[in-house]
């Protein structure tokens, strides 16, 4: 019964939503604190436009906030923490609720949608965590049982939830990284084998394993970052953990991502890889190249930023276009930028009255518009904003 109420309302609110949203004006919309936050810790933007993050209390902790427009919505005020990392275009929300009160402190995976709380803990397990969702209504659940010994994690649990079914897709020693899940319901995901090897593993929307990727040459330790609705998935691995090669697993085959001329160090992001889009359905990926922002598609890299400096993209849409931070020399002299797929640059200013270094998060997967934080010139204060 649960999961039929859920199906139906799914159904009902895509039909409501209608055509994707035409691209807005380019105004600035400054997004409010629920009461009682400080400031905005984190924070991410839908297909349709739905933002969705965590909040800072003055107690340091955090709390899964979603906006829609002028509101402002805790998802768990009660529980002694909670996080919202992911969300697709219908408004069902990932993430994770430690509850008050609990001893020890027990995190549980956690979806939320139209109102409801949905509770998706494994039966067994000491922590759990919702890292992913696609527009099928699946979320991937990562979750750790007992190990051997009590200063270890345990063993890794990878399933995926639709509706109120579980789908167990992988238990075994902790991977790298987090997993992913495209649209077209592909899951990829770290694992270890017997002898320590790690490589990424990739199964269908129906849970079959399509393959094991493993790293070329001396690159170790490969995670996923990324996943399209065609199944391609995209990679991170190490030499020595200091340089980084990229990879994209697509039609049986892993091609490297090549940085630009000269390139030593290939990596999505140097500060931050998970939570973000560096692939899309095109086959474009977004990365940086001893800290160069570049688009990478079919064995091409094209720099984002030509004018040089220190540069890193923060995602790429469906239409090409990139949230780009574009710094002058250090890291602390950034200005935000979209690179349209013709090379176009629009720079991102924030709210009115913004000090210098206003920093773009996420942008929307399917029109000109990106989710950023400022701080107020004269206050100091922090303000989250939509821009476009």
């Amino acid at each position: 019964m649960i999961r039929r109420r859920v199906v139906v309302a799914a159904a009902a609110a895509l039909m409501s939503l209608g055509a994707l949203p035409a691209d807005a004006a380019p105004g600035v919309r400054v997004l409010p604190l629920p009461p009682g936050a400080s400031f905005i810790a984190f924070q991410r933007i839908s297909g349709t436009g739905l933002v969705y993050g965590q909040v800072q209390r003055p107690d340091g902790s955090r709390h899964a906030t979603v906006w829609r427009g002028d509101s402002v919505r805790e998802l768990a005020p009660a529980a002694a923490s909670s996080t919202a990392v992911h969300a697709n275009d219908l408004g069902l929300v990932a993430g994770t609720i430690t509850p008050a009160g609990a001893v020890p402190a027990a995190t549980r995976a956690t979806a939320w949608f139209l109102g409801r709380t949905f509770d998706l803990h494994p039966a067994g397990a000491q922590q759990s965590y919702a890292v992913d969702v696609n527009n099928r209504g699946e979320v991937l659940v990562e979750a750790y049982f007992p190990g051997p010994t009590p200063d270890e994690r345990g063993v890794e649990q990878i399933s995926v939830w639709r509706a109120g079914s579980v789908r167990v897709l992988h238990r075994g020693p902790q991977g790298n990284g987090y997993p992913v899940i495209g649209d077209g319901g592909h899951v990829a995901a770290s694992v270890v084998d017997g002898a320590g090897t790690s490589a990424v593993r990739v199964w269908d929307g129906r849970g079959r394993v399509l393959a094991d990727v493993t790293p070329a040459e001396t690159y170790v330790s490969p995670f996923p970052l990324d996943v399209n609705t065609r199944g391609e998935v995209l990679i991170q691995a190490y030499a020595g953990y200091v340089q980084g090669r990229m990879y994209l697993w697509r039609n049986g085959t892993a091609v490297a991502v090549s940085g630009l001329p000269g390139a030593r160090d290939v990596q999505a992001n140097p500060f931050d890889f998970f939570n973000r889009t560096f692939l899309n359905d095109a086959g474009e990926v977004v990365a940086t190249s001893d800290y160069r922002a570049f688009r990478w598609r079919d064995g091409v890299a094209t720099p984002l930023a030509p004018q040089g400096g220190f540069s890193y993209p923060q995602g790429i849409n469906e239409r090409g276009e990139v949230a780009v931070e574009s710094c002058a020399g250090a890291i602390h002299d950034c200005t935000p930028q979209i690179v349209s797929r013709a090379g176009e640059t629009t720079v991102i200013t924030g709210p009115p009255g913004s000090a210098p270094n206003v920093l773009v998060s996420d942008i929307n997967r399917h029109r000109r518009q990106v989710v950023g934080v400022a701080r107020d010139a004269a206050t100091g204060a922090s303000l989250g904003f939509v821009q476009g």
